[in-house]
C-alpha cells in the first residue's frame, strides 16, 4: 500500500479559497438526497396478483382480489367467501443507454430475479341479510417496487479525470487531520472520503508552487493523457408492504374499507467507477484506478388507507381511495474503496470506514379514483386515475443539510404526478378468461430535460396481458406478463463548480457526464388462489 506523506503548511491553509462540494452521481452516493427520497416513494402496480397485474393494476373500483387491500381496501367488502393466494414472480430486467460507448460497455446490464409478488389471506367473517351485508378481513404481503438491476456505461476517451475533482476538493480540507491517520475518515464526513482515499492511494499529490501555495495535481497523469471512463451499478432490493385491512359491504351498494400498511425497505447498491490511462510520461505513470462505493438502505414505513366504492346500478362501480403519506425510517450504510496501479508495479488500495446515519421522511399523499363496468358474464372494463404529490415529500431529520434546504429543493424540483391505468377482462367460458392492461406513470419532475446529479425515473409505462382459469369453486390459477419501461433523466458522473475567491472563479468547471438510461423489465407472475 502506498501512502503520500506530503502535507499542507499553515500559511497555505490560510490562503485556501472557500470550499465548494463537488456534485454528480459518483459524489452523492455518500449522503441521502432528494433523489433517494424519490426512488423510495415510486411504486409500480405491475406487481401484485396475476389478475391485477394483467389488467394494468386498474383495481380501485374493482374488488374481490387479494391486491385490493393495497389499492382500495373497500374492495375486500366484495368478497362473498374467503380466499388465500400465493403469487410468485420472475422478473428479467435490462438497462440501455444511448450515451457514447454505452453499447460497448453495456454487456453486463441484465439481471434476473425470482420473488414473491403477493401472499395474502382474505377472511369473509360475517354475512347477513341486514344493512351490513358482509365484512371481510384481509392480511397480506404485496411487492410495491423492485430495485434489482444492473447498469453499465462508458464514455469516450478524453483528458478529464475524477482526480481533478478530488484535487480541488482537497483544497478545502485540512490535510493534516488525515495525512498520518490509520483511520482518516473519523474526523471527516462521508462526502470527503473519496478525496481522502485519492490522497492515501496516491491518485493525487500536493505540491508547493514555490510561493508557499499548495496545489494538488493528479499523480502520474500527464496533462494531455487520454483517459477511458467506465461506470457500472449493481442494485438489489425491493419495497414490500404487509397489510391488514377490513372491507364492509352495505346492502351490496356501498363498500367501505380501511387498512394499515407496514413497508419493508431494502436497497443495496454498489457503484464502481474505473479509469484507464494512456500516459506518455516516464515518471511513475498511472495505469489504472477504481473507485468503489456501496450503499445499503434498510428500514420500515407505516401508512394508512381509506376507501369507498359505490355500485349505483348493476355492473357499474365507482371507487375512491386515499393513501396517507408513509412515515419512513431508514438507516443508510455507506462505505468506499479505492485502488490505484502504476506502470512501475506499485499499487495503492484502501477501504474507508462505514457511515451509518439514520433518516426519517414522509412519502407523497396519494389519491386514487376508478370506474369500472361489468358486462354481465361477458367481461369487464376498468379505468383508474392516481395523483401523487411528490412536492409534498418532507425530511424529518438529517445530518447533511437542514430540513428547510431539503424542503426548498423538493418544491423546486418535484411536482404532483399523474398515473393512468386501464384494464379489461374477456370471459371466453365461465371458467376461462383473457386479460389485458396498460398503465402510464407521468413525470414527478418540474423539468425532465435538465442534467441531474443522479438518474431520476420520470416516465414509466406498463403493457400487460394474461389469462385465468377457475378449475372449480375452490381453485383458480392466473398467469400474467407485464412489460415495464422506465426512462431516466440525463445525469453527470461528477461535476465540480470550482472555487470562488472574492466572487471570482479560481478553477474552471469540471464535468463528466451527459449519460441517459432506460430500464426494460419483463415480469411474469403466476397466482394460485384457494377459495373456501
Amino acid at each position: 500500500m502506498l501512502f503520500c506523506a506530503t502535507g499542507l503548511s499553515a500559511a497555505a491553509q490560510d490562503n485556501l479559497p472557500p470550499y465548494v462540494a463537488p456534485r454528480g452521481y459518483l459524489m452523492n452516493q455518500s449522503f441521502f438526497g432528494i433523489g433517494d427520497m424519490l426512488q423510495l416513494s415510486q411504486y409500480n402496480n405491475g406487481f401484485g396478483t396475476a389478475r391485477s397485474a394483467a389488467m394494468g393494476g386498474a383495481f380501485t373500483s374493482l374488488g374481490a382480489d387479494l391486491s385490493s387491500m393495497n389499492l382500495n381496501p373497500a374492495g375486500l367488502g366484495m368478497y362473498q367467501s374467503s380466499e388465500v393466494g400465493l403469487s410468485p414472480s420472475l422478473t428479467i430486467g435490462k438497462t440501455s443507454s444511448t450515451s457514447p460507448m454505452g453499447a460497448v460497455y453495456g454487456s453486463d446490464n441484465s439481471k434476473t430475479q425470482f420473488g414473491i409478488s403477493n401472499l395474502s389471506l382474505a377472511l369473509n367473517l360475517y354475512q347477513s341479510s341486514g344493512n351490513l351485508t358482509s365484512f371481510t378481513l384481509g392480511f397480506g404481503y404485496n411487492k410495491l417496487a423492485d430495485f434489482n438491476y444492473r447498469a453499465a456505461t462508458g464514455l469516450p476517451s478524453n483528458n478529464v479525470s475524477i482526480a481533478d475533482v478530488f484535487n480541488n476538493q482537497l483544497r478545502g480540507l485540512t490535510t493534516g487531520s488525515f495525512r498520518d491517520s490509520a483511520e482518516p475518515w473519523l474526523n471527516h464526513g462521508a462526502s470527503d472520503w473519496g478525496a481522502i482515499l485519492a490522497y492515501k492511494t496516491q491518485l493525487v499529490d500536493p505540491v508547493n508552487d514555490g510561493d508557499d501555495n499548495v496545489l494538488y495535481i493528479p499523480h502520474g497523469i500527464a496533462p494531455e493523457a487520454q483517459i477511458s471512463h467506465y461506470a457500472k451499478t449493481h442494485s438489489r432490493g425491493s419495497i414490500g408492504e404487509y397489510s391488514i385491512a377490513g372491507g364492509f359491504n352495505i346492502n351490496n351498494v356501498l363498500y367501505l374499507g380501511l387498512g394499515m400498511g407496514v413497508q419493508d425497505i431494502y436497497l443495496k447498491q454498489t457503484t464502481t467507477y474505473e479509469e484507464i490511462y494512456d500516459n506518455n510520461i516516464t515518471d511513475d505513470p498511472l495505469d489504472y484506478m477504481i473507485y468503489d462505493q456501496t450503499v445499503k438502505t434498510s428500514g420500515t414505513a407505516v401508512n394508512f388507507k381509506f376507501g369507498a366504492t359505490v355500485r349505483p346500478i348493476d355492473g357499474l362501480r365507482i371507487g375512491i381511495a386515499v393513501h396517507t403519506p408513509s412515515i419512513v425510517s431508514i438507516q443508510r450504510d455507506y462505505s468506499a474503496y479505492m485502488f490505484t496501479r502504476f506502470m512501475n508495479g506499485g499499487t495503492g488500495d484502501l477501504y474507508s470506514g462505514i457511515s451509518v446515519p439514520k433518516y426519517d421522511f414522509v412519502t407523497p399523499t396519494r389519491l386514487m379514483a376508478g370506474i369500472s363496468y361489468t358486462f354481465g358474464q361477458i367481461g369487464i372494463l376498468s379505468f383508474d386515475y392516481e395523483r401523487a404529490w411528490y412536492n409534498g415529500m418532507r425530511l424529518s431529520n438529517t445530518e447533511d443539510y437542514t430540513k428547510d434546504d431539503y424542503k426548498t429543493e423538493i418544491k423546486d424540483q418535484f411536482k404532483g404526478a399523474n398515473t393512468f391505468r386501464a384494464g379489461g377482462e374477456l370471459r371466453i367460458t365461465p371458467q376461462f378468461s383473457l386479460r389485458a392492461g396498460y398503465a402510464y406513470m407521468d413525470t414527478p419532475l418540474q423539468d425532465n430535460t435538465r442534467v441531474y446529479d443522479m438518474p431520476f425515473g420520470y416516465k414509466t409505462y406498463n403493457i400487460s396481458g394474461g389469462l385465468g382459469y377457475r378449475f372449480n369453486s375452490a381453485i383458480s390459477l392466473d398467469l400474467s406478463y407485464v412489460y415495464m419501461n422506465t426512462t431516466y433523466t440525463m445525469y453527470d458522473l461528477y461535476y465540480y463548480d470550482g472555487y470562488f475567491n472574492d466572487g471570482n472563479p479560481v478553477d474552471p468547471a469540471i464535468m463528466m457526464g451527459g449519460i441517459d438510461r432506460k430500464l426494460d423489465r419483463h415480469n411474469i407472475t403466476l397466482s394460485l388462489g384457494i377459495h373456501f
